[in-house]
């Protein structure tokens, strides 16, 4: 039987610090986890909560230094954690120096607005955003950042293949063990028209760029994480990737839907995990920092959630930061903290004019907090709670 990898994710700006969360690997290692997943920590404006990347060799202020990721890092590898960075390889933001010096790394029209309107891929606002002078550039992830031009008229970008070739072996020469790429399918969805959606999902420009990154990069092959965009209920998506890429794990987006949340029976989420693992490739995760916790989503016990993650036939889980406490939305955050931790939310409370009641139940704020290391604490001592019992199911999982 292939050996069951456990990945637990951390957000570094809910912790402030790379020190802090330093200082909480013992308690990641304490149950059992195999590797340690930092959303991006890379110098950013934090427009989209870290994925709009200014320079990819840099660490964001806030969190810290290089000598901190190089401490995190040696410190996880001596508790027998492997470390992986989220690598956003679709768009970077304006304020990255090739935007700002090298555009033709990204997609731009000069001089005048596209004639055919298009929406960015979460529908909150125009892809198309007007940039310098009479420049327009195309931004289908978030409006302050600029898709990348991965391919001319069908040909690879070759210059831009050996940019990020170069961030990958420089993160990997500071022993950073892999990486999870983040909205690759976007990269199906640069041309000058709005492309179907099996054409986003299931594309050959994205694969074509995966596998140009995964190869040939003069030192040890990563690790690789997908985290794959899926609207089909059999798996279709991530078996193509995984049929035609190197990706060692692919995670599915679908399953942190509201409509798997909603379904009020883990009947339907357990139905869903086992077809997706006949694919052994498939990561199960229920929880990230993109989405509200699953447990107030669901509405299911979560003792009830954790025990059918547990039990499930996927070979590698993903669990987010708290989700072994079995947390909650937290009842008291401010519609002015929801709008500063999720900026998407913010442009649709502008555009939309959406409720406070929607904005504190559907925003992906509420799993952006700080964890209550004080619940944690709590729960360590206790041999009844839910961290003990995941404790208890994790290695139960992983023997069998």
């Amino acid at each position: 039987m292939a050996r069951k990898i456990l990945v637990y994710q951390l957000y570094p700006y809910s912790w402030g610090s790379i020190r802090m969360m330093t200082l909480f690997l013992p308690r990641i290692a304490a149950l059992g986890a195999d590797y340690v997943c930092l959303c991006p920590i890379f110098k950013s404006p934090w427009e989209n909560g870290g994925y709009d990347v200014a320079d990819y060799y840099t660490i964001e202020p806030k969190l810290g230094t290089m000598g901190d990721i190089d401490e995190f890092i040696e410190s996880a590898h001596a508790m027998g954690l492997k470390v992986i960075l989220d690598l956003p390889i679709d768009s970077t933001s304006v304020e990255h120096n090739w935007f700002l010096t090298e555009s033709h790394r990204y997609i731009t029209r000069n001089d005048r607005m596209p004639s055919f309107t298009r929406l960015n891929f979460l529908s909150d606002s125009l892809a198309w955003q007007k940039g310098s002078g009479n420049n327009f550039y195309l931004a289908l992830n978030h409006p302050k950042q600029a898709s990348l031009n991965w391919f001319n008229g069908g040909i690879l970008n070759r210059g831009l293949v050996e940019c990020f070739r170069k961030i990958m072996g420089f993160w990997i020469s500071h022993r950073v063990d892999g990486f999870r790429l983040e909205f690759a399918q976007l990269i199906n969805g640069i041309g000058e028209k709005e492309p179907k959606l099996d054409e986003l999902l299931c594309g050959r420009q994205a694969v074509t760029v995966i596998n140009e990154l995964s190869n040939n990069l003069g030192v040890k092959a990563p690790f690789l994480v997908m985290d794959c965009l899926d609207n089909d209920p059999d798996g279709k998506v991530c078996n193509f990737y995984s049929r035609e890429t190197d990706i060692e794990f692919i995670t599915n987006r679908m399953l942190r839907s509201t409509a798997i949340a909603n379904t009020k029976t883990t009947t339907g989420i357990k139905r869903k995990i086992t077809t997706l693992s006949k694919n052994s490739r498939f990561m199960l995760n229920l929880e990230s920092h993109d989405v509200p916790r699953f447990t107030s989503r669901s509405g299911l016990d979560p003792l009830m959630i954790l025990q059918t993650i547990f039990s499930s036939p996927a070979q590698a889980i993903c669990l987010y930061q708290g989700q072994e406490l079995g947390l909650k939305n937290p009842e008291n955050l401010s519609i002015q903290e929801i709008l500063k931790l999720d900026s998407r939310k913010e442009i649709s409370h502008e555009k939309h004019r959406i409720s406070n009641e929607t904005l504190k139940r559907e925003s992906c704020a509420n799993a952006r907090v700080p964890l209550p290391l004080s619940e944690y604490a709590k729960q360590e001592s206790n041999i009844n709670s839910i961290l003990s019992h995941t404790i208890a199911f994790i290695q139960k999982w992983k023997h069998f």
